[in-house]
């Protein structure tokens, strides 16, 4: 526990033209941790997704929860060259965290299978609160 990376603010960040030579790179990733904001933040230009929150594959309990994703700018991602993709990409349970007022557009995967999403709550996903979201061109 002492170790734990938590509380972080990502805010006011310009993220773009990643995963050039791993194309699986996210533009921010929150995999164990809790109590962190990511606002304000304008990420395009990726092969995969540009927020992912959670790593989990179940429902247990884990470190992930009580974050906050608001007023971000997403966008312009995939390109066709990777799949099950979102702008803003969530996993596992995290009770308590928030996605709200994001702006989230061109998420475009390859053609088979064809997924991406503007918000994808994936697999065992719970414990979120999505309000005020705006996506499209997905």
């Amino acid at each position: 526990d002492a170790a734990e990376s938590c509380r972080n603010l990502l805010d006011n960040n310009h993220i773009f033209d990643g995963g050039r030579v791993y194309p699986s790179a996210v533009g921010i990733w929150v995999a164990q941790s809790s109590r962190n904001t990511i606002s304000h933040n304008e990420i395009h230009d990726l092969y995969y997704s540009g927020i992912s929150i959670g790593w989990n594959w179940d429902d247990a309990p884990n470190r992930c929860h009580h974050n906050t994703v608001a007023f971000n700018h997403v966008h312009h991602l995939g390109h066709g060259v990777l799949s099950d993709l979102g702008a803003i990409y969530c996993l596992g349970a995290s009770p308590g965290s928030v996605l709200r007022n994001n702006v989230c557009h061109d998420v475009w995967p390859y053609s088979e299978p064809p997924l991406g999403w503007g918000i994808y709550l994936d697999a065992t996903c719970s414990g979120y609160r999505v309000e005020d979201n705006v996506v499209y061109h997905t």
